[in-house]
């Protein structure tokens, strides 16, 4: 992770935007008198292993920092097991790191042990998502009340240009503002209905370094290396079918055959999606909201609320019945019964 957290200097962004929590965070170190406890949450994942991984380098001795730093499931771990590591002095290091994940308060009882944590230790929540501040005794308020909360989500387009221009630099290649928002358009990163993440980023920015011959990134290598948002594609696929415009759907089809989309691996995308759709269309229908589904299947709230919103262009029943369908067509597929683009064809065609 030591990588990640050169990625993001400060001085690389504008000081006029809303501050960002990777920001605050380094702004906070540098100031002194770090607040205990911490609440690392947000939708972007990436930014919270680098804040973690920020941490750590700042406050353990590295060569103890195997013993000196803890790792728990909130879901499985007692309050007590909790304040019993943060009891527990560092061996090496200025501070004995405890981080658990995923951990609700039992009571407010707990809010007492928050206030009186030893200074030896720095006791630090990691919580995918947005996190609940109305909730009286809610993970948020407690943390609040004597530390502080870092929500990391999406960067800006400012903030992401900057990240990648580093990325770049480090690896010494430069890319003109251009490439920059060709990177970021054609990534679909910050775009309400996307997925797309900055692991996803950083492994198309790989790919692309790889790709790159020159000391600088053009165009090419941006179309050769840049990630198609298949699960977008597919969802739109899904709704034109479900809209009966099968002349969209196979538009789509074919468009994403012609960019080179590798068959298995869209047949193999879409009864995925459609197994989500079936999931949460079952669970809403017990009445179950987008967070409660989110908790059970461990899935982006994102792709929870997009997989909610087309599946109520189809039945139960009939979700049902694509799903077999595209079992079907892939035995079909994989015993060579039939040609690829001709099953993929009559699986829209079926549906």
């Amino acid at each position: 992770m030591t990588k990640i957290r050169k990625e993001l200097s400060v001085s690389n962004y504008d000081s006029k935007e809303k501050e960002h929590a990777f920001v605050a965070i380094g702004r906070d170190l540098k100031e002194g008198g770090f607040p205990n406890p911490l609440l690392l949450c947000g939708e972007e994942g990436y930014l919270i292993n680098w804040a973690m991984d920020l941490l750590i380098s700042t406050f353990t001795n590295p060569s103890s920092a195997v013993l000196d730093v803890t790792f728990l499931d909130g879901k499985e771990v007692k309050w007590d097991e909790i304040m019993g590591q943060c009891d527990t002095w560092p061996l090496l290091s200025q501070k004995r790191i405890v981080a658990v994940r995923d951990f609700s308060p039992e009571n407010k009882e707990i809010l007492e042990d928050l206030l009186h944590l030893p200074d030896y230790s720095m006791l630090i929540f990691l919580e995918n998502g947005v996190p609940d501040k109305s909730k009286k005794n809610g993970m948020a308020t407690m943390v609040n009340a004597s530390g502080k909360i870092y929500e990391f989500n999406a960067l800006s387009d400012t903030q992401l240009k900057g990240f990648i221009t580093k990325r770049l630099k480090a690896s010494g290649l430069t890319a003109k503002p251009a490439i920059l928002s060709q990177i970021i358009n054609g990534s679909g990163y910050g775009q309400r209905e996307s997925t797309y993440d900055l692991y996803q980023l950083v492994n198309d920015l790989n790919k692309m370094i790889a790709h790159s011959n020159q000391q600088e990134l053009f165009a090419d290598d941006v179309r050769e290396c840049l990630s198609e948002n298949l699960e977008t594609n597919i969802f739109a696929m899904l709704d034109a079918i479900g809209r009966n415009r099968k002349d969209e759907a196979f538009q789509l089809l074919h468009d994403m055959l012609r960019v080179g989309e590798n068959p298995y691996r869209l047949l193999s995308s879409i009864a995925t999606q459609i197994e989500l759709m079936l999931c949460v269309k079952e669970l809403r229908m017990e009445g179950k909201g987008p967070s409660e589904i989110k908790g059970e299947l461990k899935v982006h709230e994102l792709r929870i609320k997009k997989a909610l919103t087309f599946s109520e262009k189809f039945s139960v029943a009939e979700l049902k019945q694509i799903l077999l369908n595209v079992y079907r067509i892939d035995k079909q597929i994989k015993t060579g019964l039939l040609e690829t683009e001709l099953a993929l064809e009559m699986m829209i065609a079926e549906i």
